[in-house]
């Protein structure tokens, strides 16, 4: 008869408990794993807040340390304080009402219409030859110029640039000089401003700051008419013309100057010399 091996109750339970401990022990490691993986994506998300937040605080403080826009931002909102800044935005009013149905400026360097209805073109600039006197002309002018000054004095003639290129910076300090000099003679500001607009180019609408026009006179000051004279029969062969002629001054807005001349070319010189006609009418054609 074979015999039946009876199991131990106790080993059953043995069993249970350790099978039980082996379920716990892996809840528990799930349960680390499921923190680890929350704090890492929660220090993610916060680092990303904080590099943000610093980000939008270094920006701030550009801004606010940036001179170009705190000029933008706070300035352009104060009225002005000074002389300057009041002349400056009277001019600028000025040339703003000046924006008539006027020519067209020629897009041509040569042909650059610069009148008080049309200033300067935004960022223009120009190559620059220092003369003997100091005086500064446009480089590319500078041999025709010299052309013309060698056969004037052939002929007994002695002219020099008295005048040449401008910086904006010296059109506005020549505004202001007259402003000022008005003003200490007893005249208001704004009566001031407008006097000198009599004899001043409002800024941005001066030939000069275009560096191919000169005031041409004697070099010993006593024969300015003689010089005026000549450049007016001869200037034309040389690319040059007379910018502001008598009984012109209601298409020029200037008043008669002869010793003002502007270098255009020889071709666009000689016909507005036989036409008797301005810069504007020409480029109207």
């Amino acid at each position: 008869m074979k015999r039946t091996r009876k199991r131990n109750p106790l080993a059953w339970f043995f069993y249970l408990i350790i099978f039980l401990l082996i379920l716990i022990l892996i809840e528990l490691v799930i349960l680390c794993v499921t923190i680890v993986r929350r704090g890492s994506s929660q220090g993610a998300q916060m680092s990303q807040t904080v590099q943000s937040a610093d980000a939008g605080q270094h920006s701030s403080m550009a801004s606010a340390d940036d001179p170009q826009q705190m000029t933008q931002t706070e300035i352009a909102g104060q009225a002005p304080q000074t002389e300057t800044d009041l002349m400056q935005t009277a001019i600028t009013e000025e040339a703003t009402e000046a924006q008539t149905a006027a020519p067209q400026a020629n897009t041509d360097l040569l042909l650059i219409l610069v009148n008080a209805s049309h200033p300067l073109p935004d960022n223009y600039t120009v190559d620059l030859v220092q003369l003997a006197n100091g005086k500064q002309i446009a480089s590319l002018i500078y041999p025709d110029l010299q052309r013309m000054f060698d056969a004037a004095r052939a002929q007994g003639i002695y002219p020099t640039v008295t005048e040449g290129y401008r910086t904006h910076e010296d059109q506005i300090a020549m505004m202001q000089n007259y402003i000022n000099r008005y003003i200490a003679e007893g005249y208001s500001e704004s009566d001031a401003q407008q006097m000198a607009l009599d004899y001043v180019a409002v800024p941005g609408t001066s030939e000069h700051e275009l560096g191919i026009a000169a005031d041409i006179n004697s070099q010993d000051g006593n024969t300015d008419w003689n010089v005026y004279a000549w450049l007016k029969d001869n200037a034309h062969n040389y690319g040059f013309i007379l910018r502001y002629p008598e009984g012109k001054e209601d298409i020029t807005g200037i008043d008669y100057e002869p010793w003002h001349y502007r270098y255009v070319g020889e071709e666009a010189a000689r016909e507005i010399y036989e036409r008797q006609i301005t810069l504007e009418e020409y480029l109207m054609q």
